[in-house]
């Protein structure tokens, strides 16, 4: 159900670690259907704990976590995985020369909706259409590149016809073509279908190209969110990454990061 608008995912001064370790530290962020966010920072600012806890798979020490309104820790799984779809980092836990097809990968989206082993269902056949892989429907995922299985995981993610997105390094070990058609589906899905995405990224430009929202995180705290070009300014930029750039505008008027 598209709710254009409204609040599907909430955190509220969220507290989330890892054993004595704190990795976030009071974060604040609010994803409403139709908006695309990107979760930008280094390496061990805790961009992956906080979809950990918006997936419900990792319990906050502190704040909430909210799905349209209700708390994920008190909401059936089945709930839950009906709402939100989750691509993890790497892809999946499923063995890289496994016998699973293509199609049958895809399906267990549909688990959730307990249709079986969901092969027959259209929204498979939808999401291995939008992803390109109809040629590829009855392969084993062993035979498979890096980048057509992370196009499958996608696809995957997808079938679930979630309510919410939540993606972690989407365009890991895609090509550069791939990278915009992968985030240009996602934005596109957004708009049309009123998703709530939140994505992971490391490349700031196609961040700045394909998000409506960022949040810039350093050490588990939020450094900036909001508008893409605000939050990347160049300031910001060398605050969190110690790089030096340019922020300048491509033919189309949309700002880019260059460094000096």
């Amino acid at each position: 159900m598209a709710l254009w608008g409204e609040v599907v995912l909430q955190v509220e001064g969220l507290r989330a670690g890892y054993g004595a370790l704190d990795v976030l530290q009071g974060v604040d962020l609010a994803v409403r259907g139709g908006e695309f966010w990107g979760i930008l920072g280094p390496n061990g600012s805790g961009k992956t704990t906080l979809l950990r806890c918006l997936a419900g798979v990792l319990r906050p020490r502190a704040g909430r976590v909210l799905l349209e309104g209700r708390r994920v820790d008190e909401l059936p799984r089945r709930e839950v995985a009906r709402a939100v779809a989750v691509l993890p980092s790497g892809g999946d836990g499923l063995p890289e020369a496994g016998t699973f097809s293509v199609r049958q990968v895809v399906a267990l989206g549909r688990y959730p909706w307990g249709e079986g082993d969901g092969s027959a269902s259209p929204a498979v056949e939808e999401s291995l259409d939008l992803l390109g892989l109809k040629a590829l429907a009855e392969r084993p995922l062993g035979e498979l590149s890096g980048g057509e299985r992370q196009r499958v995981f996608l696809a995957r993610a997808l079938a679930q016809e979630p309510r919410a997105l939540l993606l972690d390094e989407p365009t890991a070990h895609l090509d550069l073509r791939h990278q915009v058609a992968t985030l240009s589906l996602v934005r596109r899905l957004v708009q049309e279908r009123g998703l709530a995405a939140v994505a992971v990224l490391h490349d700031l430009n196609l961040a700045l190209r394909f998000c409506d929202r960022l949040l810039l995180l350093r050490s588990g705290r939020a450094v900036a969110a909001g508008e893409p070009a605000a939050v990347l300014s160049a300031e910001n930029v060398r605050a969190v990454y110690g790089a030096e750039v340019l922020v300048d505008l491509d033919r189309a008027g949309r700002p880019y990061l260059r460094l000096q």
